[in-house]
């Protein structure tokens, strides 16, 4: 296999990934041939594992799979602590149970606000640069998809 048809490939499967990523804390909304929206509702007991916080908010990703874009808009209040960090976790192997690593960059998204217990975030991330995904998730894409390993 080519080298650019292997980058097609790992890229298709990145943005599956992303895809199933989003789902395991979302439901998607309309959609059309070349975007999938999720929209997630964000609270302590939708956590995974759940806990008590007061905070609230509500984030949407949408992915454009024709110009390998991923939209992220959040909004949150009413931190008892200070954020220290944002990114969409990895599918599970069972949909809705147990935690799954990040799949996107780490540790935080870029320019997202940090040390506040309230903001917004809009941004659009470029999913043809590497930058936009864990390491980790990049190297276990590398492992499902063996043609994208080979020098």
């Amino acid at each position: 296999m080519s080298d650019s048809s292997c980058f097609q490939t790992f890229r298709t499967a990145s943005f599956l990934l992303c895809a199933v990523a989003a789902t395991s804390f979302a439901a998607p909304t309309t959609s059309q041939a070349a975007t999938l929206t999720y929209d997630a509702s964000l609270s302590g007991p939708a956590e995974s594992p759940p806990n008590s916080s007061p905070g609230i908010g509500s984030a949407t990703v949408t992915i454009n799979t024709i110009l390998d874009t991923m939209h992220v808009i959040v909004s949150f209040s009413g931190l008892v602590a200070l954020d220290t960090a944002s990114h969409i976790h990895c599918c599970t192997a069972l949909p809705g149970t147990g935690t799954a690593g990040v799949a996107t960059t780490v540790p935080t998204f870029t320019d997202f606000p940090l040390n506040v217990t309230a903001g917004t975030y809009d941004h659009t991330f470029d999913m043809t640069m590497l930058s936009s995904y864990n390491p980790a998730t990049v190297g276990l894409q590398r492992q499902l998809l063996p043609c994208c390993s080979q020098g």
